[in-house]
């Protein structure tokens, strides 16, 4: 430790590796950094090669980035939006326009032909296909709060779906300002 900041030992080469470690270990001391000064005043940009600096300052944003996702596990993936095909832009917004209630599959597919005049299959996978999607972009987890689901019946072949409470007022946001 040098000045009470914790010093990085890398190889040459591993300069991303040793900047993303010292940018966990020294967090408040960066942060000071970037939020006290503008670029001319860095202390980092004064001392600083430009490769490294530079390096530092997409370490320090992701790093950012990260912490505040962490710390914000109630929103939206930053790429959610950009994500959507017609199919499941129409699939959330019938889903909002139920109002919570549960709908049913096969009237969910029935609404994104009709409102939508999209070309939706009538077998029940076609939806499942949709939400096996947000599964693997995201999570299960994600997928069940963002989309919820029940079987109607005990043969398990016909399901309904609303949307789910915890993103609600990020989607109904979005969609009042996209339309």
């Amino acid at each position: 430790m040098a000045n009470g900041v914790a010093c990085s030992i890398y190889l040459y080469g591993d300069e991303r590796r040793a900047i993303r470690k010292a940018v966990r270990r020294n967090e408040e001391f960066i942060a000071a950094a970037f939020t006290d000064s503008d670029d001319g005043d860095n202390p980092f940009a004064q001392a600083w090669p430009e490769e490294k600096y530079q390096i530092l300052c997409e370490e320090w944003e992701y790093h950012r980035r990260k912490v505040a996702k962490e710390r914000n596990k109630d929103t939206l993936p930053d790429d959610f939006f950009q994500r959507l095909s017609p199919k499941k832009r129409a699939l959330l917004q019938v889903l909002l326009d139920a109002d919570g209630e549960w709908v049913r599959g096969v009237d969910i597919r029935q609404q994104m032909r009709e409102d939508y005049d999209l070309d939706v299959p009538d077998k029940s996978g076609a939806i499942a296909i949709h939400l096996s999607h947000y599964t693997q972009w995201y999570s299960e987890e994600f997928r069940r709060n963002l989309i919820p689901g029940r079987w109607v019946d005990g043969s398990h072949n016909h399901a309904e779906f609303r949307i789910g409470d915890k993103y609600e007022d990020e989607l109904r946001e979005w969609f009042d300002k996209s339309d």
